[in-house]
């Protein structure tokens, strides 16, 4: 069992994982969409013509563009994997729901690849052991950092996936009621845990592109050690 839970979650990482660096790295830069928006747009009024009441609707139009435009080219590439208006938007919303459905199955198979065995302890397996050195220390940094994020990657994944199948998003709220969507996006974003929550979730996710590296490296490594 350990041997082919090891060999799908290394062919998934190589695969799915390198989707869902696009999608993570994308998410991160989404974490404090509303912030930055608001940031930029502070003063905005500065800039419009003399003479021009704050009110009119060409100066509030305006103002709506400052960094709007570039969060959804952000958005567009995270939800459906489209660039401006190149990729199909229903096709690139099945692959990313795909990939976090194997996300989930990275999560669970990377949990049983590290579960604490004979004298090995759980504190043993979640502090990084920095004195490795070579392929040694990527392998073991890799999976440390997994598991501090395993989580928190459950909790992406199963709220993300109500973007791509709605019969998953209806399932849900045919279960905890329709107010459950307002949670959606605070728990997929981590805001639902304030401040600190979105840094943890951001980091979180910047990570998930280093994994789809560390992974592809340690595969690569694998290959040349076996053929030599």
């Amino acid at each position: 069992m350990r041997r082919v839970l090891f060999n799908v979650h290394w062919l998934l990482g190589i695969t799915a994982g390198l989707v869902l660096a696009v999608v993570g790295f994308t998410g991160s830069m989404l974490s404090f969409e509303k912030q930055i928006v608001t940031s930029l747009n502070d003063g905005i009024y500065l800039q419009a013509p003399r003479g021009v009441d704050r009110n009119d609707p060409r100066v509030i139009a305006a103002e709506a563009q400052v960094g709007k435009m570039f969060f959804r080219e952000v958005r567009k590439l995270h939800r459906w994997l489209m660039v401006g208006e190149a990729g199909d938007r229903d096709v690139g919303r099945q692959i990313v729901g795909a990939c976090t459905l194997l996300l989930l199955v990275m999560a669970a198979s990377g949990l049983y690849l590290r579960w604490p065995r004979g004298n090995q302890t759980w504190r043993s397996v979640l502090i990084p052991k920095l004195k490795l050195r070579g392929r040694a220390l990527l392998w073991n940094l890799h999976s440390t950092a997994g598991l501090w994020c395993l989580l928190i990657y459950a909790l992406i994944a199963l709220t993300g996936l109500t973007w791509s199948y709605s019969s998953y998003r209806d399932l849900l709220m045919s279960w905890w009621g329709a107010d459950v969507r307002k949670l959606f996006l605070p728990l997929h974003s981590g805001q639902f845990f304030g401040v600190a929550g979105t840094i943890v979730f951001m980091l979180a996710s910047l990570c998930m592109p280093l994994f789809a590296i560390t992974g592809w490296i340690l595969y690569l490594q694998r290959r040349t050690s076996v053929a030599q």
